[in-house]
């Protein structure tokens, strides 16, 4: 059999018949049998020109590299790809065809061409998986983005809470031992990948594990109420950084793999953390890292159990910084940075609202506080880790003309009595009648005692600040030495305070107490 003809110029191959050779043709004759790489190497001189001969060749499904094949069979291999004339024209891995390439006919017996086999289209799998976007619907869409102060600033974090693109990667609150219900938003590919049936997988084993089921295709998709088969640990407290593994589980192209989403992160909370208005109400980042910390240190979930936890963290009340013991007094002399500090957030009172309330104190609770503000503080974290059970900051204090009996009332009053310009205040230790007290005496003159008044599945406690709490039928009086009368007193220019009238609430029978509320709707 006679040999095509292949003439070189530039970087065009020109696979001609052999009787449309004309005179200026270069002639490059090879034998029977070569490498296909060797031939287009030397035909075209560049690597790319015959990397692009190598696919084409693979494609048809006629050689390797290393496979050695004749030129006829090259010539025929390249036939499908070439209609309606005489040239086959390979330039920069662009295939133009122009031209049917015949095999060689011999001038003694003619060879009749062969029709080219039609090119089977052949099927492309659905192999790729992305994951775009992550929505937790199960989140209580109540947090905020503010973890560098105690106010409420800040902004809710938005919707989705994870993007592949990593704009998105926000924390998510979440009642502890429920389901995690979240929306996924994929992308399968190649474009021309075959549309099938399948099921999405997704699995973390700490905090998610599903699956769906849909008919998937190439191009983005939301799949919505994927539902964790399993429940969240039964914990108060936060995991970090988990990260869930995603993959298609096609009927026909088996498994896909897809990205990682995360690392999420999840704040259990005992229930849905609660707003009732008050200053240390409102879900920020920086007050839920707290509220998980001090409520799951607790170590139980017993509600009651709890709420005595909490008051643990402080060890008595301050009414100021003439309380602190000399140790803590003489630190912020050397560092009155720090006393600075506690100025700012309203030590002791903790009163303002630009500052977040009573919720600096958790952070300095080495220092202390008055009552009120400590138990405003345990009412904050209570409402922000979602423990149920009913907390009200209640004021408890006395009116002379009945001092036995408490007063309870929601706000902090003065005591009262009979001489309208009297002085009436708690001593919360031992003071006797007529005796005079300065600011060195140690005695705290008390207003009131603030008491978290707790109630939950039929229990109430009384807990008071940096006291703890109550035995169940003790009064809230009953925690002071009594109730005085006050008068100034003036010594050498020193004022001084002197008791004119004194109730003893030691040395009083008391009797049985019992909350007034108890029962009450």
């Amino acid at each position: 059999n006679m040999l095509p003809t292949f003439t070189y110029s530039g970087n065009t191959i020109e696979v001609i018949r052999p009787d449309d050779r004309t005179p200026d043709m270069a002639p490059m004759d090879f034998p029977d049998e070569f490498s296909a790489m060797t031939v287009l190497e030397t035909l075209l001189e560049d690597p790319n020109n015959a990397e692009g001969m190598r696919d084409l060749l693979a494609e048809a499904e006629l050689a390797t590299p290393v496979e050695r094949v004749s030129g006829y069979d090259l010539v025929y291999a390249l036939a499908p790809y070439i209609s309606n004339g005489d040239f086959l024209f390979l330039e920069h891995d662009v295939l133009v065809a122009a031209g049917t390439a015949t095999s060689p006919a011999s001038e003694e017996e003619p060879v009749a061409e062969e029709a080219a086999e039609p090119v089977e289209e052949k099927r492309v799998p659905l192999d790729e998986l992305e994951i775009l976007s992550i929505t937790f619907k199960s989140d209580h869409n109540l947090l905020k983005d503010n973890s560098t102060d105690w106010t409420t600033s800040g902004s809710r974090f938005p919707k989705p809470e994870w993007t592949h693109d990593g704009k998105n990667n926000h924390p998510i609150t979440h009642t502890m031992d429920k389901e995690i219900e979240l929306d996924v938003e994929i992308e399968a590919g190649p474009p021309d990948g075959e549309a099938q049936n399948g099921k999405l997988v997704g699995k973390n084993p700490d905090i998610f594990e599903a699956e769906k089921e849909d008919h998937f295709s190439a191009g983005a998709k939301m799949l919505q109420g994927l539902s964790s088969t399993g429940k969240l640990e039964k914990k108060v407290s936060k995991i970090s950084s988990k990260r869930i593994k995603w993959k298609l589980k096609l009927d026909v192209d088996g498994t896909a793999r897809g990205n990682r989403s995360g690392g999420h992160t999840v704040y259990l909370t005992y229930d849905t953390p609660r707003d009732e208005g008050e200053m240390e109400d409102g879900v920020t980042v920086k007050r839920m890292e707290k509220a998980i910390e001090w409520v799951g240190g607790a170590g139980t979930l017993e509600p009651h159990d709890i709420v005595d936890h909490l008051f643990g963290k402080y060890r008595g009340y301050i009414l100021g910084f003439r309380f602190l013991t000399q140790s803590q007094q003489d630190y912020l002399k050397k560092n009155p940075e720090k006393k600075a500090e506690l100025e700012k957030a309203g030590f002791a009172a903790y009163m303002k609202s630009d500052q977040g309330g009573s919720w600096p104190l958790t952070e300095d609770n080495d220092w202390g506080g008055e009552c009120q503000a400590m138990v405003r503080s345990i009412r904050g974290v209570l409402m922000q880790a979602g423990v149920p059970g009913k907390a009200e900051t209640k004021y408890v204090n006395a009116n002379a003309n009945d001092p036995y009996t408490p007063l309870i009332k929601d706000g902090g009053t003065q005591c009262k009595g009979p001489n309208p310009r009297g002085i009436y205040a708690l001593a919360d230790r031992l003071v006797e009648k007529d005796e005079e007290y300065d600011d060195t005496s140690g005695i705290g003159w008390n207003n009131y005692e603030a008491y978290l008044r707790y109630e939950h599945d039929g229990r109430v406690g009384w807990l008071g600040g940096g006291i703890g709490r109550l035995p169940e039928t003790q009064n809230p009086l009953n925690v002071f030495y009594g109730l005085a009368e006050l008068e100034r007193v003036y010594d050498a220019g020193e004022v001084k305070l002197k008791v004119v009238e004194l109730w003893k609430y030691r040395e009083h029978d008391w009797g049985t107490w019992q909350d007034p509320g108890l029962g009450a709707p």
